[in-house]
């Protein structure tokens, strides 16, 4: 059962306080072991959350943020001199990273290959300058092998970031579906028609149930963990798939937005005013519903076009199963307190006035927990998001206690994956995982499930 009052309670206070990209504890940090979380922006926020409260002296918490209007700088310790990030808003020319920095992680792959990237660096820093290897003082430079401990992902990658070293820390479930601010479209497309949608056999708003007009295909910028996600396992194709016009009524997929940079992930904000009744793109329910729910707040509500359209999140109907017992939306008004919420396990017993039936949002409906085809799930769509690490990493076993688990049986378990933020979880749109033991990625009974790379 889902307590109303637990899950909402934190949205108008404490939680919307810490939804900050970025968590700064004003210590000196220099002799800490700094731990560095960096990647996906859609667990941006609720990982900024988390990590504020996994803060401490000892292990300084750092969350770096996709969107920054400045530079984002991180105190050195044993495994990565002072740093900054540049920033990746503002005036143009932008900054260029100034070493051992890179270009701020925008998106899970990029997060993922900057962990991989600096654990296997043999570079090292004195003084904000690189020493060389032929250099006498080389031995006792700081590496920079620990700058990014943690990469937050939204999808899973075989081999990222290193084969048999990479660890994926799952800590909540998500839904991915699709997003319109037209008002021609329909409120909800067969897995089957949206397939169709995005390999141009439909190009009109009318062949799939809406009103007449043209249909413009969106997808986030390349790096995105749910470009590649709603690529391979909502329209069943690779992940280097390619979406090029076809014909004069199908125009190529835009991956940039209306500013001419590339399309990030769950900002129905960006899209352009002369494609607002033709867009289609996808959307984490999760991210909408927390956008949904501080709609009072323009900074964090980035469903709003420049008009004022909002962007709906639409719903799939796969037909797969039972078709009566699967509702066609991951994400619900929960009518006792007014707020919007996925749809998972509980919702019945909250609102009992919703006709009976099944939830979609369910551990079982995601491909990687299940081991079912995209294609074959009762709902298509249901992901899980994950905490990344890299075993090679220098601050593995510090990292690990704070976003992960043993897994065997009886195993330490960090906070996160003990429980402690269900309501956290909960508070930013994503729906809690439970502790039930599995045998392959869950022996030590934690609320994550731990898979290998």
């Amino acid at each position: 059962m889902k307590s109303s009052l637990l899950k909402r309670s934190l949205i108008a206070g404490a939680v919307v306080a810490t939804s900050v990209a970025a968590y700064i504890p004003m210590i000196n940090a220099a002799s800490a072991d700094v731990i560095t979380a960096a990647g996906s922006d859609t667990t941006e926020n609720v990982m900024g959350s988390i990590l504020s409260q996994l803060n401490t002296d000892a292990n300084p918490t750092y969350n770096v943020p996709v969107y920054n209007s400045n530079n984002f700088s991180l105190p050195g310790d044993s495994f990565c001199p002072d740093i900054v990030f540049p920033r990746t808003l503002g005036a143009t020319p932008l900054p260029t990273a100034t070493a051992p920095a890179i270009a701020t992680p925008n998106g899970s792959g990029a997060g993922r290959n900057a962990l991989r990237d600096y654990v296997t660096s043999t570079k090292r820093y004195s003084g904000g300058v690189e020493v060389l290897n032929t250099d006498p003082g080389y031995p006792t430079a700081t590496p920079v092998t620990g700058c990014v401990d943690i990469a937050r992902s939204s999808s899973f990658s075989s081999g990222s970031p290193a084969a048999t070293k990479g660890q994926y820390y799952a800590f909540a479930l998500d839904a991915v579906s699709w997003a319109s601010p037209s008002s021609k479209a329909p409120a909800t497309l067969s897995l089957a028609n949206l397939k169709k949608i995005y390999d141009c056999t439909y190009t009109d708003w009318s062949q799939v149930g809406g009103t007449a007009g043209p249909i413009q295909r969106y997808l986030p910028q390349s790096s995105s963990g749910t470009r590649s996600y709603f690529i391979t396992d909502l329209l069943g194709l690779s992940s280097t798939a390619t979406f090029p016009a076809v014909g004069d009524n199908c125009p190529a997929a835009l991956a940039v937005d209306k500013n001419g940079d590339p399309f990030e992930e769950n900002r129905g904000d960006k899209i352009p005013t002369a494609d607002l009744e033709k867009a289609i793109f996808p959307y984490s329910a999760g991210q909408w519903a927390f956008q949904a729910n501080n709609s009072a707040n323009p900074s964090i509500d980035q469903r709003k076009s420049s008009t004022g359209t909002v962007t709906q999140i639409k719903g799939i109907d796969n037909h797969v199963g039972d078709s009566q017992l699967w509702n066609s939306s991951a994400v619900v008004l929960n009518s006792i307190d007014g707020r919007y919420q996925l749809n998972d396990a509980g919702w019945q017993t909250v609102d009992p006035t919703v006709a009976a039936g099944g939830y979609p949002v369910i551990e079982g409906n995601t491909t990687k927990a299940s081991g079912k085809a995209y294609n074959t799930v009762d709902y298509p769509g249901v992901r899980l998001v994950y905490n990344v690490l890299h075993t090679d990493s220098p601050s593995y076993t510090t990292a690990r206690g704070l976003v992960g688990f043993n897994n065997i049986d009886g195993g330490a378990k960090s906070q996160l994956c003990s429980g402690a933020f269900k309501t956290t979880i909960s508070a930013f749109g994503f729906s809690p995982l439970t502790s039930t033991v599995n045998q392959t990625s869950n022996l030590a009974g934690a609320t994550c499930r731990r898979y290998l790379a």
